[in-house]
């Protein structure tokens, strides 16, 4: 009997686990202020256990998402844009909210040095 237990509560935590990361897959979109006025950002993200890969779609054009991990509901990637790296730290809060922080390192990427924060929302299909 306690066998059993054990394994219906390992079972319970690898199902809440799972599902927390399936939440992050999909389709997310950010609107941000810039010189030009309100641009909007699309991420699709895909989660393979700890693994995040995708694109970040933007007036710029798609690039990759490099460097995905994800623990639990928090999770993190790299992008590349004009010779800088952008990384971002992004927490799923519910079904239909990401938070996220990023920051531009290297030279010649666009934006400012410090950290910004973006609030993503999950799109509607």
């Amino acid at each position: 009997m306690k066998k059993l237990v054990g394994m219906f509560a390992a079972f319970l935590i690898i199902a809440a686990f799972t599902s927390v990361n399936s939440g992050i897959d999909g389709t997310w979109i950010g609107k941000m202020d810039s010189p030009n006025g309100p641009v909007e950002i699309t991420y699709n993200f895909n989660v393979d256990e700890d693994t995040l890969t995708g694109t970040v779609e933007g007036g710029m054009g798609e690039i990759e998402i490099l460097n995905g991990q994800v623990d639990g509901n928090e999770f993190s990637f790299d992008t590349q844009f004009n010779g800088a790296t952008i990384s971002h730290e992004c927490v799923l809060e519910d079904d239909d909210k990401i938070v996220m922080e990023f920051t531009f390192e290297g030279q010649g990427g666009p934006g400012p040095s410090g950290p910004q924060e973006l609030i993503l929302t999950r799109a509607s299909e």
